[in-house]
């Protein structure tokens, strides 16, 4: 039988773990918004199989099922990953600000090469497409832009 004080501590410990799951989560909810534009890599799908892990592993922790090996290991590897999760943020906002500014450059090269919207968007999308296939592009806007400025094709004022 568990006493109060048991029970409060599997409580404590399920929050903790909880607490990582959400914030894993929140993670890859932002990153997979902006791989689909560009501005980051593609979320890979491992990372919710761990975050289905974190959530059983709450779920024991919370009625208390945990070898204690298994519970010191998993509560440890949560406040290491909520660590990374505060710097995580930090970091995304300064790929979030590099990410506007190389937007921005290449909406004014596309102006400058008299490039249409539509056929910026129809390039963007395609080196999307070619990053999502396994493509090594690292910038698909500079990708984009320096295959339109190589086509005269796409300007609308030649």
């Amino acid at each position: 039988m568990t006493t109060d004080r048991q029970r409060a501590q599997y409580r404590a410990e399920q929050d903790l773990i909880i607490k990582a799951a959400e914030a894993l989560r929140k993670q890859s909810r932002r990153q997979q918004a902006e791989s689909q534009v560009g501005r980051a890599p593609v979320v890979p799908a491992d990372r919710y199989v761990f975050v289905g892990l974190l959530d059983e592993l709450a779920l024991a922790a919370g009625r208390g099922e945990l070898p204690e090996g298994v519970r010191r290991a998993g509560l440890e590897l949560c406040e290491a990953m909520l660590a990374d999760a505060a710097t995580f943020d930090d970091r995304m906002a300064a790929s979030m600000e590099t990410a506007k500014e190389t937007e921005a450059k290449f909406w004014q090269r596309m102006t400058e090469l008299g490039i249409s919207e539509p056929h910026a968007w129809q390039a963007i999308r395609a080196v999307l497409a070619e990053i999502q296939d396994g493509a090594p592009h690292t910038d698909p806007w500079t990708v984009a832009a320096d295959r339109l400025a190589a086509n005269p094709q796409w300007r609308t004022n030649p």
